[in-house]
């Protein structure tokens, strides 16, 4: 099974009352992420470490699948869900052991079943996928599944396991601001924007930030 790699992994439909039983963990998020960095920051290198990749894995056994998947992640970042549907839909079609096709495919549906069938695809994959991908999986089925404890913890270390995978820092995000918790939100859209300053995404969302707290020109 060969691997793929993207840039980075998007949004819930939960509802705020939903999100009340984690609000206080989600806090940690960025604090942890926060640490993670310093600690790397002060940290010797070790030339006989492996390289550790600056953007999370995507397994896949079908190179087309894994075009496919990308093309969903960029028309996602465009905010044309539609067409990234249409893209990952074909991506399980070519691989139906494809745990993040699926995974997105489920956090993005508006179709209940589709969610569910998904959802079950996706973690019936896990032993097919690297840790990193498990741990965005184990984030989606968690807010799926009323665990929000146990999602935001996957959140948590998946982020700290890529520090520098800009969309993944976009991403995630994007799903908080999306639940109206828009100081976290802003935390990793900068961090996204750190890591490459001209993210044009990470703006546009910048720009709906600073819109929501009434900041017209900033926006």
């Amino acid at each position: 099974m060969e691997n793929f790699r993207w840039n980075g992994g998007t949004c819930s439909m939960a509802t705020n009352s939903q999100l009340r039983p984690w609000l206080i963990c989600a806090v940690l998020v960025v604090f942890s992420v926060c640490a993670f960095a310093a600690g790397r920051e002060g940290a010797t290198a070790d030339s006989t470490a492996p390289a550790h990749p600056l953007t999370m894995p995507v397994t896949t056994s079908s190179p087309a699948a894994a075009r496919y998947f990308e093309n969903g992640m960029r028309q996602y970042e465009m905010h044309r869900w539609n067409f990234a549907l249409d893209d990952w839909r074909q991506a399980v079609k070519l691989d139906p052991n494809f745990a993040l096709a699926h995974a997105w495919i489920c956090m993005t549906t508006v179709d209940p079943a589709e969610e569910v069938a998904h959802r079950e695809q996706a973690k019936a994959a896990l032993k097919h996928v690297s840790a990193g991908e498990q741990l965005l999986v184990q984030w989606m089925t968690g807010i799926h599944e009323n665990r929000y404890v146990e999602g935001i913890a996957a959140m948590n270390d998946l982020l700290a396991m890529f520090p520098h995978d800009k969309r993944l820092h976009f991403l995630f995000g994007y799903w908080l601001f999306r639940q109206d918790q828009y100081d976290l939100a802003e935390k990793l859209t900068k961090a996204a924007l750190a890591e490459d300053a001209k993210y044009a995404t990470a703006y546009n969302q910048m720009a709906y930030l600073y819109s929501r707290r009434g900041n017209y020109p900033r926006a």
